[in-house]
């Protein structure tokens, strides 16, 4: 089943109480439940706001203070782990946190569609908003996080 397939499904599934007759595809389960300010809201997953921070690319709402910026370089200068590992550490989401306990109403199979949404959203995002600069974007399962399924990135150097 395509990408496509699957979150039409998922859509079908959560929302087809909400509707008289049940649309066919993604596009016209937006016009006949979406708003367009639950979008808004919804594109800082996709489209995050970044940051440089001693040249590496972080997300910017983890670096939202001096104290934030200052524990990543505190943890540059300790070595204790390679600034892949590190960016990746700084650039990571547990999907399944992401929204609290009311907003979660996805299955760990429909958390990972949606981390595979997001990492594709944030590879694009990485390769327009840095051209020059190549990165690894990766979701990991709830196995290698111990918790939920997550999407990190780090710069491939």
């Amino acid at each position: 089943m395509s990408t496509t397939e699957h979150l039409t499904s998922v859509i079908s599934k959560k929302f087809n109480k909400l509707v008289g007759e049940i649309p066919t595809n993604c596009l016209d389960w937006l016009h006949a439940i979406g708003k367009a300010s639950e979008a808004l809201l919804y594109s800082i997953l996709f489209m995050p706001e970044l940051k440089i921070v001693n040249d590496s690319v972080l997300l910017a709402w983890g670096m939202q203070d001096d104290e934030s910026q200052q524990r990543f370089l505190d943890s540059v200068k300790s070595n204790n782990m390679s600034l892949q590992q590190l960016e990746a550490s700084f650039n990571f989401i547990e999907v399944g946190y992401i929204f609290d306990t009311v907003g979660r109403d996805t299955s760990d199979e429909e958390d990972e569609l949606l981390a595979n949404l997001i990492c594709n959203a944030w590879e694009g995002w990485l390769k327009t908003s840095f051209p020059d600069r190549k990165f690894i974007v990766e979701v990991l399962s709830a196995e290698e996080t111990g918790s939920t399924v997550g999407v990190h990135f780090f710069e491939s150097r």
